[in-house]
């Protein structure tokens, strides 16, 4: 890492995002960080080490890392659940 708590991430997709994204509205900057999520741009830059408050940039843009957590999952202890899976029949 050249300069500690700094990570530059890079690819035409997400920078093409970034530049489309308007960031005047919270659905759209919520948008962004699901888009983070689902591209796995979250979990690399947790995997090398980015803590709350880093500079992240993308493209021409500058963010500070802040890994998203819902507290209510959390307190239930579910942070490994898939919301969206279905149980099969043997489950049930």
């Amino acid at each position: 890492e050249a300069y500690p708590g700094q990570f530059r991430v890079v690819g035409g997709k997400i920078e093409k995002v970034v530049v489309m994204t308007n960031w005047d509205y919270y659905e759209s900057v919520q948008r962004f960080q699901r888009i983070l999520e689902a591209e796995g741009i979250s979990d690399a830059l947790k995997e090398a080490g980015a803590q709350q408050g880093d500079l992240v940039m993308i493209g021409d843009w500058d963010f500070n890392y802040w890994e998203r957590k819902n507290r209510w999952i959390a307190d239930l202890g579910l942070e490994n659940i898939n919301p969206r899976r279905r149980p099969s029949r043997e489950e049930k």
